[in-house]
């Protein structure tokens, strides 16, 4: 069977729209508690696509992403503050060069700043928790037969091991390219050639 290697910032979209939908979330709630209920000004709905825009940005840009499922509680803390202060940050430059900060409710936008922090943070630890529970939950893992040649090998096992999340196991190694059976490679057993595969 072949996968095709999801690599990038493509790899967690599970997490970018989470995020978005977050920070969303947080900003409307931001409006409402300093505004009320009611219809958005036009400079709060900008500001709520220009959210959109630099998620994407700083997601592009930042690669907020890269270890998220392996991330401690504190290192997690780090990531998120690290990337609310970039959306701020980024949020305050689109501000001045509109030329329309005075308009904005200071309040609105730092506990906007402030709710980001504490929503993505809980958002991202009970996520990763739900694919933990998931994932250990299986019944069965998924064994996977690693048909490659040996020069691929090594690091082939090295990026399945480290990209597995506990639900795939390698089984063993078929070498296309030399008679190996009964080797090890990185404590993976070489259980076929090409000749036995056919």
């Amino acid at each position: 069977m072949y996968v095709r290697e999801n690599r990038g910032w493509t790899k967690h979209m599970d997490f970018m729209v989470l995020d978005l939908v977050i920070l969303e979330l947080a900003y409307f709630l931001a409006y409402v508690l300093r505004h009320g209920f009611g219809i958005y000004s036009v400079i709060y709905k900008e500001l709520g696509l220009a959210i959109v825009v630099f998620h994407f940005l700083l997601v592009f840009f930042l690669e907020n992403y890269r270890g998220i499922i392996h991330r401690g509680h504190l290192r997690e803390l780090k990531a998120v503050l690290s990337y609310c202060t970039f959306l701020f940050a980024g949020l305050m430059a689109y501000m001045l060069v509109r030329k329309n900060t005075g308009d904005f409710s200071r309040f609105t936008i730092v506990l906007f700043y402030l709710f980001s922090i504490v929503f993505l943070y809980l958002g991202h630890e009970g996520y990763k928790y739900y694919l933990h529970e998931r994932h250990i939950s299986a019944k069965k893992a998924q064994y996977i037969l690693l048909v490659c040649r040996e020069a691929d090998a090594r690091r082939l096992i090295q990026r399945i091991s480290e990209n597995s999340y506990g639900q795939s196991r390698l089984k063993g190694v078929v070498l296309l390219d030399r008679d190996a059976k009964g080797e090890q490679i990185d404590g993976v057993a070489v259980v076929a050639n090409r000749i036995d595969m056919h």
